[in-house]
């Protein structure tokens, strides 16, 4: 941040695009500066040709970033595929119009590019196999605190009959969320506390065999 904040210092975020890279890509070649300021603007000029979408400039830039191999070459490499789209066309633009359903593709086609140059597996991999648990796991409520409605999550390696409860601290049951047979998977439920008084709540599943309770604290 210190770095971002000299960088940004002055009057460079009133010039135009063009301008502001030039600034900036003076900074980088200031050897007087430390060496992370001046990675930093360099970074910074070229987002700067991004912004005023001068791509062919930008492209030319980032290669040569990563054919010297230096420690900002895997983010030229990214940089340069975003680029890339957008040169395209700007995300879900056509004909003056957002077209979605184009900036949806648009987005996912640059995230599994990212994921595979990181070594990753894209989403859809990911989701083509998802991972089923050895045992019920139940997650933590969200929001917690929460006020007046909570969602509570967990999951079934196999189906079972599932039973959902939430108690106050005295150990009295306030209500039942799900009693029933439900398949393997995620399961989401939601309780709207809207008529209880603020104060900490454990909400407890049985599957099976498997017992567990975790705390959430209702706030108002």
């Amino acid at each position: 941040w210190a770095t971002r904040g000299y960088l940004r210092s002055g009057l460079l975020d009133n010039q135009s695009p063009l301008s502001r890279h030039d600034s900036l890509l003076a900074v980088w070649n200031d050897s007087s500066l430390p060496l992370s300021v001046r990675q930093a603007a360099r970074r910074e000029a070229i987002w700067a040709l991004v912004a005023g979408e001068i791509y062919s400039d930008a492209r030319t830039e980032l290669q040569s970033i990563f054919s010297e191999a230096v420690e900002d070459s895997l983010w030229a490499v990214v940089t340069l595929e975003l680029v890339n789209l957008l040169d395209q066309g700007s995300p879900g633009k056509q004909g003056g119009t957002i077209d979605p359903l184009a900036s949806h593709q648009r987005v996912v086609a640059f995230h599994d590019r990212l994921q595979e140059l990181m070594g990753r597996p894209t989403d859809r991999e990911a989701l083509g196999t998802p991972a089923i648990p050895q045992s019920p796991i139940l997650s933590s409520a969200y929001p917690n605190p929460f006020n007046s409605t909570v969602t509570i999550q967990f999951e079934l390696p196999h189906s079972t009959v599932v039973r959902l409860d939430i108690f106050n601290l005295l150990g009295q049951k306030v209500a039942t969320l799900v009693n029933e047979p439900l398949t393997a998977g995620n399961h989401v439920y939601r309780w709207n506390a809207e008529s209880f008084a603020s104060g900490v709540y454990l909400y407890r599943i049985e599957a099976g065999g498997f017992v567990q309770a975790k705390k959430m604290m209702l706030m108002k």
